[in-house]
C-alpha cells in the first residue's frame, strides 16, 4: 500500500512538474519548436514530424534533450524505438520527433520537448497537440414520439458514441428552425462513450405535427461530408384554437356597401364550433356563423369578435369594423336679416373621419374657413345663395390611396329692403287697333318682393292695386303718351320711372290706282295719283314692272297735306303721290304700276294697275341673232314675235315676194300674250331643201303702223363661239364664270370650260346650256342672256386662266379668249394662332418657322411677291417646321391654316436673308464696270444716232418721202429698228403661244398673238383686256410720217407706196419678206413684230414671262418684249 501510494505521489509530480515545464515553455533556448495548433492525423498515417531544435549550447552536457508525451492526463516519456524515431542527424542541435505509425491511444494527446540542465534548469518547447480523427457513429434519440400539450416542458437527448474531436450536436424541426441554443452537451468520457446533447423547451402550438432532427458532425467526417442525423416522429401538441379575422384587423367601410367579415382558426384537435358577437357601438348582436356579411349602416361600427372550439378549450379574435361616410351638413334653408345688422350662419358637419375643412362661400366667392360665419353691418347687395361645404379623407380597406367625400349646401340669404328703380318694357312696335302690354319690373326687387302701382297719360295719382303689367286692347293713337310705374313693399317705396309709349298707325292707302287703263303712243301729260295716310308720315314708291321707276323719264311728287293736331304723337298723316311722264308715252311703258305706301309700321300698302299702250308693231326678237338653222330634208320654223296693241296682222315674205299657199309649201301658227300684247306668229316650211335657204321677211301691221325683221335660215352647222367671258370670285375656292352664248347652229348645244394654271391646263369641265330665265315682266326687244357656272375646288388667291368653247352634235365652236382671274384670298379665323415667327435663306431656299404645326390638322400658307408687285399663293405645305424649294420671290407671306376648309390666321411676314461670300470691293468694281460700259455705249449711240438724222434730213431735201436708201444704210436701218433675237422669228411661236387655240405654253397669260393681244391684269374681279386689233407692216424705209398721215393716205397712195417698199426690199437683200404672218411688221432677217398705231398702248407684262411661279420650279424668266413706242417714234422722225 505504502509502494502505491509512493507510486502515485511521484505521478503527481511527474505530472504537475509536466504541467508547469509545459505552461513556461515557448522559451529563447529553442531555435524550432512545434505550431501551436492541433496536429490532424489519422489512424495508420506514417511520418509526422514533430519539429525541435535548441540552442547549440544546449544540445551537449550538462543539459539533455528529450520528448514527453500527455495521453489521458498521463505523461510518458519517448522514447526512439519501434514507434517513435529522434531525428539528431539533420542538424547538430535537431531533436526532432518522428511518429512512424500513429495509433489513436498511444499518440492522440499532447507532445512537447524538453531541455534539463544542472540546478534545476529546465525548459519546455511549445505542446504539439496530435488528434488522431475518429468518425462519430450516427445519433440516436432517447424517445421518437413526443405528445404533449402547447406550454409544457419538454426534454429530448441525443447520443453519439466515439468521435475524436468530440463532435458537433445540431438541434432542427423539419421546416428549417435551428434550436441548438437550448440544448446542453455533455463529451464523452472515453472513446467508447457517447456525446449527449439535451434539448429542453416549451412546447408551442406551431410545432404540431413537426418533427425534431438531431446532426452529428466532426472533423473526421470532413467538410464535404453531410452531417450524420436522426429525426423523430412528427410531435403530437395538443391546443386550443388560433383564430384570425379579417379582411383586417381594422376594417374600414364606406356606409353603404357590404361587409364580409371572415373568420379562420386552427387548433389540436380541429376548431367544432365558431360565433360571432359584437360589443361596443349602439346595439349588440351575436352570430353563429363563421362568415358573416351584412350592408353597413353608420350603427354598425364597432368591435366584432369571432370564438371558436374544441376539446382543449376556446380561442378569440376582434375586429373593429370602422363604418366611414362623407360629411352630412346641417344649415338653414333660409335666413332673413335686416339691412345694417349681423348675419351669422352655422354649418353642421357629421362626418367619419371627422371633417378636415369646413369653408362658407359668399355669393361673390369669397371663402371663409369657418363652421360659422359672421357678417357684421350686412347690406342688400350681400344677398344670395350662401354655401358651405366640408370635406374628410376616407381610409377604405383594399384602396390604394385616401378617398377624398366632399358635401355642400346653401342657405338662401334674404336682406329686407325697399325695391330699386322700375324698369318698363314694351313689345314694339305698337300699331293701332292691336293690344298692348306694358310690363313694370325693378332694377332691385327689394324684399319683400316688389309690388307696382301705375298711373296713366292724363291721371294725377297713382292707382290703387299691386300689378306688374298694364294691357291696353285695342290701341288707338289717343293712347299714346307717358306711363308711370311705382315699385313698392313693405320696407319702402322705390324710384318711379315713365315709358313713353308711341303708337304707330300703318300706312294706309286711301286713294288708290285703277285696275287698268288704256293710252295711246306718243300721248302727253299722263300721269298716276295716289295718296295714303297713317303715322309717322307715309312714304310714296312707284314701281314699273316690281322695279323702281326709271328717274329720267318719270317726275314723281310727294305732297303732304296740312294737318291740325296738338299732340305731333296722335297725329294721322296724309300724303299724296303723283306719277307723271316727262315725255310721251312710249310703246315699251305698258305694265304693271304699283303705287305702294310705307312708314315703317306693320306692312306696306300698295295699289296695282295694268297700262295697256296702243302703239304700232315692234318686232322684239333679238336684232343680234337673225340666223335660223333647218336640216335639209326636215321641216323647219321661223317665229317672229311683235308686240301691238291692237292686234296685228302677220305676213312673210321672199325675194321681194309675199308667201302664199300657191307658190310656197308653208303655214304659219300665231299666238298671243295678252299681258303685254306680244304676239308670235311662226313660219312652217316642210321638207326643206337648198333651194329654200336664204333670207325670210317677217312684217307685222295694224291700224297705227307696220315693222318688218330679216331673217336668215341657213343649214345646221357647229355652234358659234362665246362672248363676254367674266369671271366673278365668289369664295376663296370658287369663281362664277359668265358668257354669252353664240348661235346654237340649229342643235342643242354645251359647253366646255378650261381651267388652266402656270401654263398648264389643269382641268376641263362640261357646262350645260342653262340660262337664266327671262324677267316674268320683261317688255322691250329680246337681247341674250349671259350662261353662270361656278368653278369650285380652286386654290386661294391663285392666278388661273379660262377659256369656253360650245359644241352641239355637229361640231364645236373656237375657243374664246383666254380669261385671266384670280381668287380671293383665305378668310381670317381668329381661332387659328399666326406663326409667330419665319425665315427665308435664299441660298438654300429653305423656310423655317415656328412654333411647330401639328400636320395633321394645319398647314403653312405660303404667299411669293412677284415682280408685277402681285402676291400669289404658294402652296399650303403640311411640314412641321421647315419648308425646302421655296422659290426666290422679292417678299414672302406666311399663315397658319386649316388643311380642309382653307381657313388662315393672320398673315406675317418672313425675314429674308442672302447669304454671300463677296466683298464690297468686288461689288464696287463690277458697278463702275458697268457704269462705264453704259457710259461708252450711250456716246457711242449719241454719235451713230446724230450721223443718221444728218444723212436722214440729207435724204429729204434732195428726193422727199419716196426715196429709198439702200446699201450700208439698210444694214443700219436693221440695226437701229429693233433689237435682234438670235436668228428667231419674233412671233406667237417664239413667245410660247399656241396660235391655233391661243393657249401660252409659258405661263397660261399670253392670248392669241395673231391680234398681238395680252390679257390685263383683274379690275374688280374682272379680267381687263388690251387688244390691237390693227396689222401692219414696218418695212425698210427711212421716210417721214407717223399715224395721223398713214391715216390720210388713200389706197392709191398705199398702193404706190406698197411698191416702193416692195423695191426697198429687194435692194436690202430680200430680209424684209412680205410673208410674215398678219398683223405682224418686220424688223428684217426674218424678224418680225406686231405694229400698234395710237400713243395709249399699255404693255401689261412688258418682261414677256408668267405673272406668277409655278409650285415644281422657280419664276419664269420669260422674254424681252421690244419697246413698241420706241419703235414708232423713230418712224415719226
Amino acid at each position: 500500500l505504502l509502494l502505491e501510494m509512493t507510486n502515485h505521489c511521484l505521478t503527481l509530480f511527474l505530472v504537475c512538474f509536466s504541467l508547469h515545464q509545459v505552461i513556461s515553455a515557448g522559451s529563447d533556448e529553442f531555435v524550432k519548436q512545434p505550431q501551436g495548433e492541433p496536429y490532424y492525423v489519422t489512424v495508420g498515417s506514417p511520418g509526422l514530424v514533430l519539429p525541435c531544435v535548441v540552442q547549440s549550447k544546449y544540445a551537449s552536457a550538462p543539459y539533455s534533450v528529450y520528448w514527453m508525451r500527455l495521453v489521458d492526463s498521463t505523461p510518458y516519456l519517448v522514447q526512439a524505438d519501434s514507434k517513435y524515431e529522434i531525428d539528431r542527424h539533420s542538424c547538430d542541435s535537431c531533436f526532432n520527433l518522428r511518429i512512424k505509425t500513429v495509433d489513436y491511444n498511444r499518440d492522440n494527446g499532447k507532445f512537447y520537448c524538453q531541455i534539463a540542465g544542472p540546478d534545476g534548469f529546465a525548459s519546455t518547447s511549445v505542446v504539439a497537440e496530435v488528434v488522431v480523427l475518429v468518425r462519430p457513429q450516427k445519433p440516436t434519440l432517447t424517445k421518437e414520439r413526443v405528445e404533449t400539450r402547447e406550454g409544457q416542458l419538454e426534454h429530448l437527448q441525443c447520443e453519439s458514441i466515439g468521435g475524436n474531436p468530440p463532435p458537433e450536436m445540431r438541434w432542427f424541426f423539419d421546416n428549417g428552425t435551428e434550436v441548438t441554443h437550448l440544448a446542453e452537451v455533455r463529451n464523452a468520457t472515453a472513446k467508447d462513450k457517447p456525446t449527449v446533447s439535451t434539448l429542453a423547451w416549451h412546447v408551442s402550438a406551431d410545432e404540431n405535427g413537426l418533427r425534431l432532427g438531431c446532426k452529428v458532425w466532426n472533423l473526421a467526417m470532413g467538410k464535404t461530408t453531410p452531417a450524420q442525423e436522426t429525426w423523430s416522429q412528427q410531435l403530437l401538441v395538443r391546443y386550443p384554437p388560433k383564430v384570425t379575422v379579417g379582411p383586417d384587423a381594422r376594417y374600414g367601410i364606406e356606409v353603404g356597401q357590404e361587409a364580409k367579415l371572415t373568420c379562420s382558426a386552427r387548433g389540436n384537435p380541429p376548431p367544432t364550433r365558431y360565433s360571432w358577437r359584437r360589443t361596443g357601438g349602439t346595439r349588440d348582436s351575436t352570430w353563429t356563423e363563421q362568415n358573416i356579411s351584412l350592408t353597413v349602416e353608420r350603427d354598425d361600427s364597432g368591435s366584432y369578435v369571432c370564438k371558436a372550439e374544441n376539446a382543449d378549450g376556446s380561442g378569440e379574435a376582434t375586429l373593429d369594423l370602422d363604418v366611414q361616410y362623407g360629411p352630412e351638413l346641417v344649415v338653414a334653408d333660409e335666413v332673413v336679416v335686416q339691412q345694417g345688422e349681423t348675419l351669422v350662419l352655422k354649418c353642421v358637419a357629421n362626418a367619419n373621419p371627422p371633417t378636415k375643412t369646413v369653408v362658407w362661400t359668399t355669393p361673390t366667392g369669397d371663402t371663409h374657413p369657418t363652421p360659422t360665419l359672421h357678417l357684421p353691418n350686412v347690406r342688400r347687395q350681400q344677398a344670395g345663395n350662401y354655401t358651405c361645404t366640408a370635406s374628410n379623407e376616407l381610409r377604405l380597406y383594399g384602396a390604394g390611396s385616401v378617398s377624398s367625400r366632399t358635401a355642400s349646401k346653401r342657405t338662401r340669404v334674404l336682406v329686407s329692403h325697399a325695391p330699386g328703380e322700375a324698369r318698363i318694357t314694351v313689345a314694339e312696335p305698337v300699331l293701332v287697333g292691336s293690344t298692348v302690354v306694358l310690363n313694370c319690373s325693378a332694377s332691385d326687387p327689394g324684399y319683400p318682393a316688389a309690388r307696382f302701382r301705375w298711373k296713366a297719360p292724363g291721371q294725377r295719382d297713382y292707382e290703387y292695386g299691386a300689378r306688374f303689367s298694364y294691357p291696353i286692347s285695342d290701341v288707338q293713337l289717343t293712347h299714346a303718351g307717358d306711363y308711370w310705374c311705382q315699385p313698392f313693399n313693405d320696407v319702402g317705396d322705390g324710384q318711379a320711372n315713365k315709358y313713353k309709349l308711341i303708337v304707330r298707325e300703318p300706312a294706309r292707302l286711301v286713294k288708290t290706282l285703277k285696275s287698268e287703263d288704256t293710252v295711246r303712243e306718243k300721248e302727253t301729260n299722263y300721269r298716276l295719283i295716289c295718296s295714303a295716310q297713317g303715322n309717322p308720315i307715309p312714304n310714296i314708291t312707284w314701281y314699273f314692272n316690281d322695279q323702281p321707276v326709271n328717274s329720267e323719264r318719270f317726275l314723281s311728287i310727294l305732297e303732304p297735306e296740312a294737318q291740325n293736331c296738338d299732340v305731333p304723337e296722335r297725329c294721322s298723316y296724309k300724303v299724296s303721290s303723283s306719277l307723271q311722264w316727262m315725255t310721251g308715252m312710249r310703246w315699251n311703258d305698258k305694265g304693271y304700276y304699283t303705287c305702294q305706301a310705307y312708314n315703317g309700321a306693320g306692312r306696306a300698302s300698295e295699289s296695282r294697275m295694268l297700262l295697256k299702250v296702243q302703239h304700232r308693231p315692234v318686232v322684239v326678237n333679238d336684232p343680234e341673232r337673225p340666223t335660223v338653222a333647218a336640216q335639209l330634208g326636215h321641216r323647219a320654223r321661223v317665229s317672229c314675235r311683235a308686240s301691238a296693241s291692237p292686234e296685228p296682222v302677220f305676213r312673210w315674205y321672199r325675194n321681194g315676194q309675199e308667201l302664199s299657199q300657191s307658190n310656197v309649201d308653208f303655214g304659219s301658227t300665231q299666238q298671243r300674250n295678252h299681258s303685254f300684247d306680244v304676239y308670235e306668229n311662226t313660219l312652217l316650211l316642210s321638207d326643206v331643201q337648198q333651194t329654200d335657204l336664204g333670207a325670210y321677211t317677217c312684217k307685222v301691221a295694224n291700224l297705227f303702223g307696220e315693222d318688218s325683221f330679216v331673217f336668215n335660215l341657213q343649214p345646221k352647222s357647229k355652234p358659234s363661239p362665246a362672248s363676254d367671258l367674266k369671271a366673278e370670285p365668289l369664295t376663296h375656292r370658287s369663281m362664277r364664270l359668265s358668257w354669252i352664248p353664240g348661235f346654237d347652229g340649229g342643235e342643242t348645244q354645251q359647253f366646255t370650260v378650261e381651267i388652266s394654271h402656270d401654263g398648264r391646263v389643269i382641268k376641263t369641265i362640261s357646262a350645260p346650256a342653262t340660262e337664266p330665265p327671262p324677267s316674268q315682266h320683261f317688255v322691250g326687244i329680246e337681247t341674250p342672256r349671259p350662261v353662270e357656272f361656278n368653278v369650285t375646288n380652286l386654290a386661294p388667291l391663285t392666278v388661273y386662266s379660262f377659256r369656253v368653247k360650245a359644241i352641239n352634235k355637229i361640231g364645236e365652236s373656237e375657243w374664246t379668249q383666254p380669261l385671266v382671274a384670280i381668287t380671293s384670298d383665305s378668310p381670317i379665323n381668329p381661332s387659328i394662332p399666326a406663326p409667330d415667327s419665319a425665315s427665308y435663306d435664299s441660298m438654300t431656299q429653305v423656310l423655317a418657322f415656328q412654333p411647330p404645326l401639328d400636320p395633321n390638322r394645319y398647314c403653312l400658307m405660303i404667299y411669293l411677291l412677284k415682280s408685277s408687285d402681285l402676291w400669289e399663293r404658294w402652296d399650303c405645305v403640311s411640314e412641321t417646321d421647315k419648308v425646302e424649294l421655296v422659290p426666290t420671290a422679292a417678299s414672302l407671306r406666311v399663315r397658319n391654316c386649316y388643311q380642309q376648309t382653307l381657313e388662315c390666321s393672320e398673315v406675317i411676314e418672313a425675314a429674308i436673308g442672302v447669304a454671300t461670300a463677296v466683298g464690297w470691293e468686288v461689288v464696287a468694281a463690277i458697278c463702275f464696270t458697268v457704269l462705264l460700259f453704259v457710259l461708252v455705249v450711250a456716246v457711242v449711240g449719241l454719235y451713230c444716232r446724230r450721223h443718221r438724222l444728218a444723212n436722214e434730213k440729207k435724204h429729204l431735201v434732195n428726193n422727199g418721202n419716196g426715196v429709198g436708201v439702200y446699201g450700208s444704210d439698210c444694214a443700219k436701218n436693221r440695226q437701229i429698228s429693233a433689237p435682234i433675237y438670235a436668228e428667231k422669228t419674233f412671233s406667237a411661236s417664239s413667245l410660247g403661244v399656241d396660235r391655233n387655240t391661243g393657249s401660252s405654253k409659258d405661263s397660261g397669260v399670253f392670248t392669241s398673238m395673231s391680234n398681238y393681244q395680252y390679257d390685263g391684269p383683274l379690275v374688280n374681279g374682272t379680267a381687263v383686256n388690251y387688244t390691237d386689233t390693227n396689222g401692219g407692216t414696218l418695212p425698210c424705209q427711212r421716210g417721214a410720217g407717223g399715224y395721223e398721215d398713214h391715216q390720210r393716205r388713200t389706197s392709191q397712195e398705199q398702193q404706190q407706196q406698197q411698191q416702193h417698199w416692195q423695191q426697198q426690199q429687194h435692194h436690202c437683200g430680200g430680209d424684209y419678206s412680205t410673208t410674215g404672218e398678219p398683223g405682224y411688221g418686220h424688223l428684217g432677217n426674218g424678224y418680225t413684230m406686231p405694229v400698234v398705231y395710237g400713243q395709249n398702248f399699255v404693255d401689261m407684262n412688258p418682261a414677256g414671262g408668267s405673272i406668277y411661279a409655278s409650285r415644281e420650279g422657280s419664276i419664269h424668266s420669260g422674254y424681252s418684249t421690244p419697246s413698241q413706242k420706241r419703235v414708232i417714234r423713230e418712224i415719226i422722225v
